[in-house]
C-alpha cells in the first residue's frame, strides 16, 4: 500500500509535523522524502532570525490565513519579491531539517528514501512549453531564477545526503516534463515512480 501525505507548498518542517501527526503511528516500511524546491524557494524570503534557527516556513500559509479571516490586504501580486538570505544559510536550514526528520523516521524503525526533487532547471534540453514557463513573469520570478544556483550548490556540498538525486537524473531528458518550475507532468511522474520502485525492489532484494 502507498499513502500519499504530500501537501501544497510544504517545506521539511511541515513534513515533520505531518509525519508526527499521521505517519509515525502507521509505522510504514519506507518513508519517501521527495522535496527541495519549496525549502530553497521560501528559504530565500524567510525571516533571517528564523533561518538562523534552521526554520524555513511557507509564506503561502499566511495568505490562506488572511483569506480565512477575511482580511482585506493590498494586492502585492505584481511586486517583485527579492532574496534576502545567503545561499549557504538557506541550504543549511534545509539539510539540517532533512537530517532531523530522517533520524525521527529511522528511530521509529522505518526505512527512509531521501530524495532531492527535480525542477525545470534540472534539464539541459527544454521543450517549447518549458521555455514558455521560463519567460512568464511573476512576483516570484527573481527567486525562481536563483533556484538553479542553490541546487548546484547542494550537489556540490551535500550530494551524499541523498539516496536519489532527481535534479541530476532529469538532466538528459528531452521530452516535456514540467507544468511549472517544479511540478512534473504525468510522463515525468511515471519516470520518477519507476526509479522509486526499482530502488525499493533493490532494498527489499526482490
Amino acid at each position: 500500500k502507498i499513502y500519499n501525505f504530500a501537501q501544497h507548498s510544504h517545506v521539511v518542517l511541515d513534513e515533520t509535523i505531518t509525519y508526527l501527526l499521521f505517519v509515525q503511528k502507521l509505522n510504514p516500511d519506507f518513508v519517501i522524502l521527495h522535496d527541495g524546491f519549496n525549502d530553497l524557494l521560501f528559504g530565500m524570503i524567510t525571516d533571517k532570525n528564523l533561518l538562523l534557527d534552521m526554520i524555513t516556513y511557507n509564506i503561502n500559509h499566511e495568505n490562506v490565513l488572511q483569506k480565512l479571516n477575511n482580511l482585506k490586504l493590498k494586492n502585492k501580486s505584481t511586486e517583485i519579491i527579492k532574496c534576502k538570505n545567503k545561499p549557504d544559510e538557506i541550504i543549511d536550514s534545509y539539510i539540517f531539517r532533512k537530517k532531523q526528520l530522517k533520524r525521527l523516521i529511522i528511530n521509529n524503525k522505518s526505512r527512509v528514501i531521501n530524495a532531492l526533487q527535480p525542477c525545470i532547471f534540472s534539464k539541459t534540453y527544454l521543450s517549447d512549453s518549458e521555455e514558455k514557463i521560463l519567460k512568464d513573469k511573476s512576483s516570484f520570478t527573481e527567486l525562481y531564477r536563483n533556484i538553479k544556483f542553490l541546487y548546484e550548490r547542494i550537489h556540490e556540498k551535500h550530494a551524499n545526503e541523498f539516496d536519489i538525486n532527481f535534479y541530476h537524473l532529469f538532466n538528459k531528458i528531452k521530452y516535456d516534463c514540467f507544468i511549472d518550475y517544479c511540478h512534473t507532468n504525468e510522463k515525468s511522474e511515471q519516470f520518477i515512480s519507476d526509479i522509486y520502485f526499482d530502488f525499493i525492489k533493490k532494498e527489499l532484494k526482490f
